[in-house]
């Protein structure tokens, strides 16, 4: 595990709250079409498979705010073979009820072939942020998620506005349940940048679902269907391309307790952090001094952290993205 020092030291107040596993098993349907039309062998034919998403939610950082951070990693990534996405993870902050504040670290599951973007859907379904309704009641929420895939890379932002009612109670798997409903909007907009090609992102559609409740308010089950329609619209030197997707994911998700909470990663003390990137700087002090080079804007340390909190700088690592967007304030941590 690799600690990024990039420019006050801030060490996390331990969460108290448990690990736990959200299974996602559902039905992904896409159609893709393109204007102008592409050769048909450069086109997508159409997808109808089986998914299996298995998110390991582990507490990592209670805020100041109440809120807390935890780590989402895909345990198991499978439609049905294995996906580079199997085994990444991004940050989620969000309250007890569910309510999503923000992600983080988004950019390590989406591109390429780890599909993190295409299961977008995935964030309001493993955190829903359920009303407390009793008898009938309707409630209205909106829920805003999006991702951010770095400096210059561009991101974009979904938001569902769901209408609830409660079902009533039911009897499921030997214990009483709250059952309730949820429908309503869901929309996507944003523009990603990549390799010199810029693409505006547009999509509407519908989120509906079922959700069942213990006593205390945590969700158990759920079923949902959320269908969108997916407009990618790619500026070139040849010119516009246009490819519209009609996407649909319905299945159902449990949510279990994790067999084991991950130990959060190693934090060293002060001295040493202080010492480390003192002897790793030392080389670029030193070029200043003999050579006259100037003091580069940014200068990136990244350390290795092993299991006893011991620290080793690491050669020739990639800087982050997200290293020139930093404000001077001090020293800041990125977990990559």
């Amino acid at each position: 595990m690799w600690w990024w020092i990039l420019a006050c030291a801030h060490r996390p107040v331990a969460p108290d709250r448990d690990a736990e596993r959200v299974e996602l098993d559902f039905r992904l349907t896409v159609e893709t079409r393109a204007d102008p039309e592409p050769p048909a062998e450069a086109l997508p034919g159409a997808v109808d498979r089986r998914v299996r998403l298995d998110l390991l939610l582990a507490p990592f950082e209670r805020e100041r705010d109440d809120s807390t951070l935890w780590t989402v990693r895909y345990a198991r990534a499978r439609a049905p073979e294995p996906w580079p996405l199997e085994g990444r993870l991004f940050g989620l902050r969000r309250f007890d009820d569910g309510e999503v504040l923000r992600l983080a670290w988004t950019r390590h599951v989406v591109g390429g072939d780890r599909l993190g973007g295409v299961f977008s859907f995935a964030v309001p379904v493993a955190s829903p942020w359920v009303p407390g309704l009793r008898d009938g009641a309707k409630a209205s929420r909106t829920v805003r998620w999006g991702f951010d895939l770095g400096p210059g890379a561009g991101g974009w932002r979904e938001v569902a506005t769901l209408t609830w009612r409660d079902l009533g109670p039911e009897e499921r798997g030997g214990e009483t349940l709250r059952h309730l409903a949820y429908a309503g909007p869901w929309t996507v907009a944003g523009t990603v940048t990549d390799e010199g090609l810029t693409a505006g992102i547009s999509g509407e559609g519908t989120a509906e679902g079922e959700v069942w409740l213990r006593g205390d308010g945590a969700w158990v089950d759920q079923r949902f269907a959320w269908t969108r329609r997916l407009d990618l619209d790619f500026s070139r030197p040849g010119g516009r391309v246009a490819i519209r997707q009609e996407q649909r994911f319905e299945g159902a998700a449990r949510r279990v307790a994790a067999e084991a909470s991950p130990e959060p990663p190693p934090y060293p003390d002060a001295a040493a952090l202080r010492q480390a990137v003192a002897d790793a700087l030392v080389p670029a002090w030193q070029a200043c001094v003999d050579g006259g080079e100037a003091w580069p804007p940014v200068v990136a340390v990244a350390l290795a952290v092993a299991p006893d909190g011991a620290l080793a700088p690491v050669e020739d690592a990639p800087l982050p993205a997200s290293a020139g967007a930093l404000p001077p304030c001090g020293l800041s941590l990125i977990h990559i």
